[in-house]
């Protein structure tokens, strides 16, 4: 086996990379649903992320409003994380698909208030706005074709109203985000993480909740 010094040496080596990476604190978590990485995986962030449940028109319109403010469009080209076990372990329904993310060069989009942006935006006045509009919720309607479809149907009155409360709605929501390179600022909330590459390590193989306690966990496997 080789010595960790070795390793250290060695370009493209997961183990040394993902220490090399490392930040400090409380880690970053992530479930996956439908795809589970190995352990130790590089992996890229998706760009251009399509939304699963998120309507398309709020989707494109917070991706402009969090680019004016901090230069990223952080729905569609970030990695939802959280360092709340708890919220990710909602998301993921089982241990075995909750990731450590090690993330490379990041940037963090977090907010002071909302702990999920998702659910906020349904416990705005857009909810109101949705349900006045699109009173079916079903899962038809947020496909992005069908959304553009009945959102072009609106009369121009129920479109300039539609488009005053919506906008109005998610300002106040974006005003309430920060952006930082260092994690040890980010609360518990769902936090965006930008960055082109990360890594992720198993949950279930390590129980760390610290990047310290990774460290050892990593250099025992050298």
């Amino acid at each position: 086996m080789k010595t960790f010094e070795q390793l250290i040496n060695e370009e493209n080596n997961d183990v040394v990379g993902i220490i090399n990476n490392l930040p400090k604190g409380a880690v970053l978590y992530r479930g996956f649903s439908g795809f589970k990485p190995t352990n130790l995986q590089k992996m890229k962030v998706p760009e251009n992320r399509v939304p699963t449940d998120t309507p398309i028109q709020f989707h494109h319109r917070l991706d402009e409003l969090f680019n004016k403010n901090f230069g990223i469009k952080a729905r569609s080209d970030t990695l939802f994380c959280s360092k709340s076990f708890d919220m990710v372990e909602r998301y993921a329904k089982d241990d075995d698909n909750i990731f450590i993310v090690v993330p490379i060069n990041p940037s963090y989009i977090w907010s002071t208030k909302v702990v999920d942006l998702f659910d906020s935006i349904f416990d705005t006045p857009l909810d109101k706005v949705l349900n006045e509009f699109y009173p079916s919720f079903d899962k038809s309607l947020f496909s992005s074709s069908d959304l553009k479809s009945r959102y072009k149907t609106l009369s121009n009155e129920g479109t300039k109203l539609f488009n005053e409360i919506s906008d109005n709605v998610l300002n106040n929501i974006v005003k309430t985000y920060k952006k930082s390179s260092n994690l040890s600022q980010v609360n518990n909330n769902e936090v965006m993480v930008y960055c082109s590459d990360y890594y992720v390590i198993s949950y279930k193989d390590c129980k760390c909740t610290t990047y310290e306690q990774v460290q050892k966990y990593l250099e025992g496997l050298v």
